[in-house]
């Protein structure tokens, strides 16, 4: 994040992208990443909590994953569902 918010974040801008439109959509992209396989890092360290295999949480997470897509979908398309709050802030 450090090395490519910086660098993707003019050229998000030029396409017309808020700003903070942005960061949601890649903290809940770097999410979906946490919990799937094979890197999964958020998945194994539930497995451990839980004492079950990697293979029964992975087929347990699939529906949350499958869920989260679909929001960042809808926010990566439908901006105004991350922006309303800031908007009505700053009187934009």
């Amino acid at each position: 994040m450090i090395i490519l918010i910086p660098v993707f974040l003019p050229v998000i801008a030029q396409y017309g992208w808020h700003p903070v439109q942005f960061a949601d959509c890649i903290i809940m992209m770097l999410l979906v990443g946490a919990v799937t396989p094979p890197v999964g890092v958020l998945l194994f360290i539930c497995c451990g909590i839980a004492k079950i295999s990697i293979a029964q949480a992975a087929r347990a997470v699939w529906p949350f994953v499958l869920s989260e897509i679909a929001i960042i979908l809808l926010c990566v398309f439908i901006p105004q569902l991350i922006t309303f709050l800031p908007d009505m802030m700053y009187g934009v």
